[in-house]
C-alpha cells in the first residue's frame, strides 16, 4: 500500500470515528427527546385532569347559580304576595277600622 492510500485510509478512519461520535450524540439526543416527550405527555395529562376538574367545578357553580336564581324568583313571588296581602289589609283597615276611630 502506498502513502497516498494510507493517507486516504486514515482519512476514512477519521471520518468513521467522527461519524461514530455523531451517531452517539444523536442517540443521546434522541433519548433526551424521548424523556422530554414523556415528561410533556405526563404534564399534558395532568393539565387535562386539572382542566376537567375545573370544568366540573364550573358546572357545579352554574347549577348552584341557577338554583339561587330560582330561589330568588320564588322569594320575589312570595314577597309580591305578601305585599299584595299587606295592601289588602291596609285598605281594609283604612276603610273599616280607621273610619270608626
Amino acid at each position: 500500500m502506498n502513502q497516498e492510500q494510507e493517507n486516504r485510509l486514515e482519512e476514512v478512519e477519521a471520518a468513521l470515528d467522527r461519524q461514530v461520535a455523531v451517531n452517539a450524540d444523536l442517540r443521546t439526543s434522541i433519548e433526551i427527546l424521548k424523556i422530554s416527550i414523556d415528561k410533556m405527555q405526563n404534564s399534558m395529562e395532568f393539565l387535562l385532569k386539572v382542566a376537567n376538574q375545573h370544568q366540573e367545578n364550573f358546572m357545579v357553580l352554574v347549577r348552584e347559580i341557577r338554583e339561587i336564581r330560582e330561589d330568588m324568583r320564588e322569594t320575589q313571588v312570595q314577597n309580591r304576595r305578601i305585599v299584595d296581602q299587606l295592601e289588602l289589609l291596609s285598605n281594609y283597615l283604612e276603610k273599616n277600622v280607621l273610619k270608626n276611630i
